[in-house]
């Protein structure tokens, strides 16, 4: 079920697809772990779906636990290990959990959270001059307080779905932005912050490249909360732009609350 659910992006599982198979602890414990876009979207799943009805009677089949849940970010692309996963859960059953206060988003961040569905438009590079346009869904979520992870999915023709993974690290004070592509062979790239300006609930960022090449990528992302746009231009020496891409999206809003009807409350 939990795959079939938007913000889904991974959970354990033996070689064999299995994800009740893999039990470090012994046969009586079972463990279950999985990743997902962003808080929002694992919520939903939890409380907003059949799963609450699950949730609502484990308390015949599961043990208590003084630390058996742990809830984290990814702080990259790419998947932790099993083994890693499993020594995390050992050294999860051996302390006691306690709550982490950790600093607040830096600048506007927080606005990119979140499903968002629209177009990706681009430059057929094959066929310069010719725009391709493709539906495309986003996922962001915060990986640290100056980071948003980024899970892009395009519909690529009628039976093909396109994945990539990036993460985006802000540092507004030096005026930088870092830019880590792919989750098989991560790339990361550095490019000057031009600008970050915030006007009430807008906010529009600029940044460029700075490798030396002879046309200049200069991207500019803009935000209200309600519409996400993010624009990739070249530049060339004598300052003609050339469009390469652009993302023209709308925040997906949080599903309603399914409540439970009065006579089945209590």
């Amino acid at each position: 079920m939990a795959e079939q659910s938007p913000g889904f992006v991974w959970r354990l599982k033996d070689e064999s697809g299995d994800a009740t198979a893999i039990r470090p602890f012994g046969e009586s414990m079972l463990v279950n772990m999985s990743v997902w876009s962003d808080v929002a979207a694992l919520h939903r799943y939890v409380f907003e779906t059949v799963h609450v009805e699950i949730l609502r009677r484990c308390r015949l089949w599961i043990d208590r636990n003084d630390a058996d849940s742990c809830h984290g970010r990814r702080t990259r692309s790419l998947m932790p290990s099993r083994r890693t996963l499993i020594a995390a859960l050992v050294a999860l059953t051996a302390w006691p959990a306690y709550a982490l206060y950790d600093p607040a988003p830096a600048g506007p961040l927080a606005r990119l959270q979140g499903e968002w569905r629209g177009e990706l438009t681009y430059d057929d590079f094959s066929n310069p001059g010719k725009l391709v346009t493709l539906p495309t869904r986003v996922f962001a979520a915060l990986a640290s307080p100056t980071a948003v992870t980024l899970l892009y999915e395009f519909d690529d023709g009628p039976t093909k779905t396109v994945y990539s993974y990036e993460q985006m690290r802000f540092d507004f004070a030096g005026l930088r932005v870092v830019w880590v592509s792919g989750a098989e062979q991560p790339e990361e790239s550095s490019y000057r912050m031009v600008s970050s300006d915030v006007d009430g609930a807008r906010w529009r960022i600029v940044f460029e490249s700075t490798d030396g090449e002879p046309d200049r990528a200069v991207y500019t992302l803009e935000t209200d909360g309600a519409v996400l746009t993010f624009r990739k231009e070249e530049l060339d020496a004598a300052g003609a732009k050339r469009l390469r891409n652009e993302y023209r999206l709308r925040r997906v809003p949080p599903s309603t609350l399914v409540r439970e009807p009065a006579a089945r409350r209590g």
